[in-house]
């Protein structure tokens, strides 16, 4: 009965999940305006780079609310800031195919329970590499891009949402010491630790 509890959305998880996306969402629109410059001069590692970025509120999410469909609606919320720069809707539509995937393999590799900072790497690489295949890869095929190059954007975009990842959860454990985030599962599960 006491794990139904834990999966279960209070009024403050949701509060708190609003916040974790809205305030990475506006951290991320000078990333939206680099990104859509370096388009324009094609810069596939670059821009690789900086998409990775956008994994950041998804992994924040996922480790400090340990709960079914807290990446989706925090990637989800973290793109609506970034509508009003040059993508509009497409932002969201990235920030939902982000959350979506951040989701299933949120689930496959910690069933909201084991975030160990190697599940944590683990989580953001499948996450990189699945999302480069579907928004990257799909938009970069139609490019002149040697097939090497492609390989070499994809292993970045695996290597930057793994560190993307780890760096989410160190920075959600320093958040976490100064009491903010006391009453999310991860400031449970540290008052437990101490």
């Amino acid at each position: 009965m006491a794990k139904k509890e834990k999966k279960s959305w209070s009024t403050r998880d949701l509060l708190v999940t609003i916040v974790i996306g809205l305030a990475f969402g506006v951290l991320l629109i000078p990333v939206t305006w680099a990104y859509a410059g370096l388009l324009s001069l094609g810069g596939i590692f670059t821009r690789t780079i900086l998409g990775g970025l956008y994994f950041l509120p998804a992994a924040f999410a996922a480790y400090v609310m340990r709960k079914p469909g807290a990446t989706l609606l925090a990637s989800v919320l973290s793109a609506l800031p970034s509508m009003l720069g040059p993508y509009g809707l497409i932002v969201l539509m990235i920030g939902g195919l982000i959350g979506l995937v951040a989701e299933l393999f949120g689930w496959l590799l910690t069933r909201y329970r084991n975030f160990s900072t190697l599940r944590m790497l683990w989580f953001g690489v499948a996450s990189g590499i699945t999302v480069y295949l579907l928004i990257l890869g799909s938009m970069l095929r139609t490019t002149a891009f040697e097939p090497s190059i492609l390989i070499a954007a994809l292993l970045v975009s695996a290597i930057v949402f793994g560190l993307c990842s780890v760096i989410a959860k160190y920075l959600a454990n320093s958040v976490a010491k100064t009491g903010v985030l006391a009453n999310t599962a991860l400031g449970e599960t540290t008052a437990d630790e101490i």
